[in-house]
């Protein structure tokens, strides 16, 4: 999950599975689109979602800074599945878990995705 517009690296490659071009931010994100490819139960894939900031006053607002609900986010991964339901995932660094705000903006965006319908939201970790 980053800020919306936020100049990262870009790692692009062409996802069979997708039949077009993706980019990602990090080698870890990378890596995980190479296990999604694999993946028989996930039909496609999209990288960098852009949220609809008119979900954001959907949102419980308990133990989440008011600034992070104006601000423009985006999240990791959308996964679509064979069966029909959409998952989110959210890359996370290990290192970062013990912080208050990067464990706020991950509620967040839980919270998002559960006023959007989907309950199907997890964390990928990276050392």
């Amino acid at each position: 999950m980053e800020k919306q517009g936020r100049r990262t690296r870009e790692i692009r490659f062409y996802s069979q599975k997708n039949q077009a071009m993706c980019s990602v931010h990090s080698a870890g994100a990378r890596d995980y689109t190479k296990w999604l490819e694999e993946r028989e139960d996930v039909r496609g894939y999209e990288a960098n979602i852009a949220w609809d900031t008119a979900f954001l006053s959907r949102i419980d607002r308990v133990d989440i800074r008011g600034s992070y609900l104006t601000t423009d986010w985006t999240s990791d991964f959308k996964l679509f599945f064979t069966d029909g339901h959409i998952g989110i995932r959210e890359m996370i660094l290990k290192r970062k878990l013990h912080e208050r705000a990067y464990v706020e903006k991950l509620e967040l965006s839980r919270r998002y995705w559960k006023a959007q319908g989907i309950e199907d939201w997890k964390l990928v970790m990276e050392e």
